[in-house]
């Protein structure tokens, strides 16, 4: 098959792929794209036409499964409309380019010899997609393994993190997709050895997951969603409106077994000046459960360098008498939403970040364990710092629990909130950690260290979460290790492929 025909086949496997994350949620795709794009990369005649594969691949991959980023164009359509077509076609065409370099180089390099050729296929497109997530400041989106995360196989990420897991599920189904290649005995060995290394890793997450739920602690989250939509957020109009269905919600009837000890509240969920005023604070503390202390988002102001202002993405908790007893500023902001690269460039020439301040926002210190009393300590993440796996502090500092606020209202009802909660639940499984999360419109949620999402408040629906937050489990390996792992694995890959190619010259 060649030309445009070869094309389209190739970029409907993408979107075929693309389809185990939501909203479709099917796994099975996956059987069927990998397996058939290993069959077009053995039939590609030149390492040229294998990475004009990959592209077409990645670009099939992850125009559908990023579409929903066009949302946030139209939250302000008089100013950034024009700029969808351009962000939800060249983010995926930059994305696509890592599998293109690993098709050709594995073309380049695999030879004629079908196990060398999948294992070369498999160490190179693992790259591509550890490198997706750490240059450039890194968008590990939709990897491979988030597909799978109410399975047992989820559970293979506290060992060897997303990338190993990733990195095993691409072998496993280059696997299926050689056997197709194969001819006889060699069939069913490449075949057989797939499904067995597919059913090891199950066996090995069922093994790990309890049967009871997690054990939980004495401290009670109430999870706040007042599910204020992105343009009524910053409405002058409105913002005493939003403060009260906030007060409102935090304040509600509480269950006699189930007091809140802490309230946490979104990202960005209350004006700058709210914070910078005592008397409003101390008002609104009144009507929290008790003296529960609140985890709540807004920006704040700083003196610069320069002499002018910096402004944060921040966290704050603030104690029961309304003072603030800790503050986390963001570290890892979003490109082309809180900063532009080639800021006085691009502004020159009208193009603005999303987050609508000029000059963008500045960066925190980074990873950062928050102690406060009232609260479990625990690893702060604010929106898309839930999206980088192994952003924690290492070794004494380990946080009771990890917490995300967020706010996914740019994104409206569509299939990006619920690909990030998907992270959530794999941090929470590679750190083995609870993990509470606050989003302004959804999707909010409460989940053990296994993953396991225990409450949930979907999106565009008003209301809060009385959790008692589960107990943390034992550091896991991958906590350890890092991606050590993966390097392991990258390394078998190389070897078996190595002693592939050594054997067929005997």
């Amino acid at each position: 098959m060649t030309g445009w025909r070869r094309a389209v086949v190739v970029l409907l496997l993408g979107a075929t792929l693309s389809l185990i994350h939501p909203p479709v949620n099917l796994l099975p795709a996956i059987f069927i794209a990998i397996p058939a794009a290993f069959v077009l990369f053995m039939g590609a005649e030149t390492p040229r036409r294998a990475a004009y594969d990959g592209w077409l691949l990645g670009f099939g991959y992850f125009t559908p499964g990023l579409i929903w980023i066009g949302s946030a164009f139209f939250v302000e359509a008089d100013k950034f409309a024009w700029m969808t077509p351009f962000a939800v076609t060249l983010l995926p065409a930059v994305l696509s380019i890592y599998w293109g370099l690993a098709f050709g180089l594995a073309k380049r390099l695999g030879g004629s010899g079908l196990l060398s050729n999948m294992c070369l296929l498999a160490a190179f497109w693992s790259i591509a997609e550890y490198l997706r997530g750490h240059l450039f400041t890194g968008f590990p989106w939709g990897l491979f393994a988030y597909g799978w995360v109410d399975t047992p196989i989820a559970q293979i990420a506290a060992y060897v993190g997303p990338y190993g897991l990733t990195a095993l599920l691409i072998f496993v189904f280059l696997g299926f997709g050689a056997g197709v290649w194969a001819q006889g005995r060699e069939r069913w060995a490449l075949s057989g050895s797939a499904a067995a290394i597919l059913i090891a890793m199950a066996v090995v997450g069922w093994a790990r997951l309890p049967s009871e739920p997690a054990p939980a602690t004495s401290a009670v989250a109430r999870i706040v969603q007042p599910n204020v939509p992105q343009t009524e957020k910053w409405r002058s109009d409105l913002i005493r409106r939003n403060m009260r269905w906030l007060v409102d919600l935090s304040a509600s009837p509480v269950e006699p077994t189930l007091s809140p000890t802490f309230v946490v509240w979104p990202e960005t969920s209350v004006v700058p000046q709210v914070l910078q005023d005592p008397s409003i604070l101390a008002e609104i503390m009144g009507f929290l459960p008790g003296d529960a202390p609140l985890v709540v988002g807004t920006q704040r102001p700083e003196q610069g360098r320069n002499g002018g202002e910096d402004w944060y993405n921040s966290l704050f908790v603030v104690n029961g008498a309304g003072s603030i007893d800790a503050i986390y500023d963001k570290h890892h902001l979003v490109p082309f939403g809180e900063y532009l690269p080639l800021q006085g460039w691009l502004e020159s020439i009208g193009v603005n970040q999303l987050a609508g301040r000029s000059g963008g926002f500045a960066s925190g210190p980074g990873p950062q364990v928050v102690s406060a009393p009232g609260v479990p300590s625990f690893g702060a993440l604010i929106c898309y710092e839930a999206v980088f796996p192994g952003e924690m502090p290492r070794g004494d500092a380990r946080p009771s629990m990890l917490l995300q606020i967020t706010n996914d209202a740019w994104f409206g009802d569509s299939g990006g909130p619920w690909q990030h909660l998907i992270q959530a639940q794999f941090r929470a499984i590679e750190q083995g950690l609870p993990f509470i999360r606050s989003a302004n419109t959804g999707v909010s949620a409460a989940i053990d260290p296994y993953g396991r999402v225990l409450k949930l408040l979907p999106i565009n629906h008003r209301g809060f979460i009385d959790v008692a937050v589960p107990a943390p489990i034992l550091e896991t390996a991958y906590v350890s290790y890092r991606d050590t792992s993966f390097v392991v694995i990258l390394s078998l890959f190389a070897v078996t492929a190595g002693f592939s190619r050594f054997t067929s010259r005997l």
